[in-house]
């Protein structure tokens, strides 16, 4: 009986070994898992913050693009208003030079 008290002893003691090392092997590897986790919320927040920012670029050139819209609208009116000076001023021209040949034939 003592033999196999200490054979039972012994199976205990090296399942107790065994269980010590599992559970040094289960902390390592949940302090790498929580290594991991905290890198990834750090991540997160960057990624948040990078995030912001692309929004907030994006406000901005969305008001710029807006702004560039209004001056295109200015500049194609004002465009089109010196489009009608200028035929305007192509008739007075022409009138002008109708009016100088008949000065000249006058003239002769």
């Amino acid at each position: 009986e003592a033999d196999s008290d200490k054979k039972h002893i012994a199976r205990l003691e090296k399942d107790q070994t065994k269980l010590k090392e599992e559970a040094e092997s289960t902390k390592k590897i949940i302090s790498t898992l929580e290594t991991n986790v905290t890198e990834l919320k750090k991540e997160a927040d960057s990624d948040k913050k990078h995030i912001a920012r692309l929004e907030k670029d994006e406000t901005k050139l969305k008001e710029i693009a807006e702004s560039n819209k209004k001056i295109i609208s200015r500049l194609e009116i004002d465009l089109t208003e010196l489009k009608e000076e200028a035929d305007s001023d192509k008739k007075h021209i022409a009138r002008l030079e109708k009016d100088q040949t008949k000065l000249k034939e006058e003239a002769e």
